[in-house]
This record gives structure tokens, C-alpha cells and sequence, in this order.
């Protein structure tokens, strides 16, 4: 899978896999942490959508990819 070929190309830690939104709850990560989100193409947009909306609750200065960088495929 995508995500599987993505992860391979960074340091270990460097990324988490976030497949839910319990998981976006859980995250052990200081808030005060840069982190920033990505999306596989193929992940269901409201999947996505809602995760992300969690992320941002979480994250206040959370980087994203513009919404023309987004592929829905």
C-alpha cells in the first residue's frame, strides 16, 4: 500500500499512522509538538475529514496540505 512505500522513506518515529479517529485521540505527542498531516489518496474522504477535525482539536498549529494539493481520487 501507499502508506507502507511513504513511511519506509523516513526516520523511525519521524511518522505515525493514524488510521482512526479513537487512534487521533490516543496519540501520545506533546501538544506543543510541530506535527503535521498527510492523507493516502485512497482513504475515504469523511474518514479523513474526521480525523483531521480531531488532529486540529488536538494541534492548534497542525500543517496541511493546501486543499488543491489534495488528490480525490
Amino acid at each position: 500500500p501507499e502508506i507502507e512505500g511513504t513511511l519506509s522513506h523516513v526516520p523511525d518515529g519521524a511518522a505515525i499512522l493514524v488510521p482512526s479517529v479513537e487512534e487521533a485521540s490516543r496519540l501520545a505527542i506533546d501538544p506543543a509538538t510541530p506535527v503535521a498531516l498527510a492523507v493516502q489518496t485512497t482513504f475515504a474522504v469523511e474518514d479523513a475529514a474526521e480525523i483531521a477535525a480531531v488532529l486540529r482539536a488536538r494541534f492548534a498549529d497542525l500543517a496541511e496540505p493546501l486543499s488543491s494539493d489534495i488528490c480525490y481520487a
